[in-house]
């Protein structure tokens, strides 16, 4: 063998070298990868139960304050203005000299 054919054969070598070494590089990739995908399905699915979870809060909050406007209708709490916070006073307040007491 010449010299060339050495040399040809010694690049060979570090080549087949080198493609093993990305070829475990890419094998520990593809398992990150794929633990990525397994997190980021369990955060979907996490999303998607507070989303549930917030439209059965919100209706439940719907059907107290329409069971509240029924009571407050039925013992004459009629509401008189709104406060800058946005709660409604009430006509009892009036009665009681404004205290609402």
């Amino acid at each position: 063998m010449t010299d060339t054919d050495n040399l040809v054969l010694e690049h060979l070598r570090l080549i087949r070298s080198e493609i093993g070494d990305v070829k475990k590089i890419q094998g520990d990739i593809l398992l990150r990868l794929g633990s990525l995908e397994t997190t980021v399905r369990s955060v979907r699915y996490e999303v998607l139960t507070c989303a549930g979870v917030d439209d059965r809060q919100q209706k439940t909050l719907d059907f107290l304050y329409e069971k509240i406007q029924r009571i407050e209708k039925r013992l004459e709490l009629i509401p008189c203005h709104r406060h800058p916070s946005g709660e409604r006073g009430a006509a009892l307040g009036e009665r009681t000299g404004g205290t609402g007491l």
